[in-house]
């Protein structure tokens, strides 16, 4: 499930991170997932960092 595999890729980064503040959303038609985590981004390099191993995810369309 992509689900935990990227909320621990999340957690990894910005362990404080309170899991509430991590939800997804399917599609109406269930064919896509939107991740959303709401983060307290303290220095660019670790939001470098979450970001990049984030894109590098298989399956991963889009990270914003």
């Amino acid at each position: 499930d992509i689900i935990p595999s990227i909320t621990a890729i999340i957690l990894k980064h910005y362990p404080e991170t309170p899991l509430t503040k991590i939800i997804h959303t399917e599609s109406a038609n269930n064919n896509y997932i939107a991740i959303t985590a709401t983060i307290h981004a303290y220095d660019q390099i670790t939001l470098d960092a979450l970001y990049l191993e984030l894109t590098q995810f298989p399956g991963i369309k889009m990270v914003l």
